[in-house]
């Protein structure tokens, strides 16, 4: 599990090639970091190199399965 339940469906799978930055970006997002940082939107090092994504909701998601 990544946070928690609340964010995260258990079972999630994607095919988006993420990475640990990719993390700390969406870390830096969820906590609501704006200013400073590497790219001036609160992203540090590579977390603020242009055209990365962070987790999007094919990760963040909290619809449960009917299953």
């Amino acid at each position: 599990m990544l946070l928690n339940s609340k964010w995260i469906q258990p079972g999630t799978v994607n095919d988006t090639p993420y990475n640990h930055y990719s993390a700390l970006r969406s870390y830096e997002d969820l906590l609501g970091i704006t200013t400073g940082g590497s790219d001036g939107q609160g992203h540090l090092g590579f977390a603020g190199q242009a055209g990365l994504r962070p987790f999007g909701s094919d990760v963040f998601n909290t619809q449960t399965s009917n299953n």
